[in-house]
């Protein structure tokens, strides 16, 4: 996956989630590393396996970027 569609959250630097499908309106949002801080809109596939992960601990980091 490239680093461009990585989501960095300004809790720290090392928090990284990477999404789907993402839009980003913003352009000041993207650096070299990827996207800082919550894209405008996302899509998350979601799989049993993954499914806790999906709709607890990325939906918590995108919903808070801060």
């Amino acid at each position: 996956m490239s680093d461009r569609s990585r989501v960095y959250t300004e809790e720290d630097d090392k928090t990284v989630v990477e999404p789907n499908i993402s839009v980003i309106c913003d352009l000041n949002k993207l650096t070299d590393r990827g996207c800082s801080g919550a894209p405008d809109w996302i899509v998350e596939i979601v799989s049993p396996s993954t499914s806790s992960h999906d709709y607890i601990r990325k939906m918590n980091l995108y919903a808070d970027p801060q």
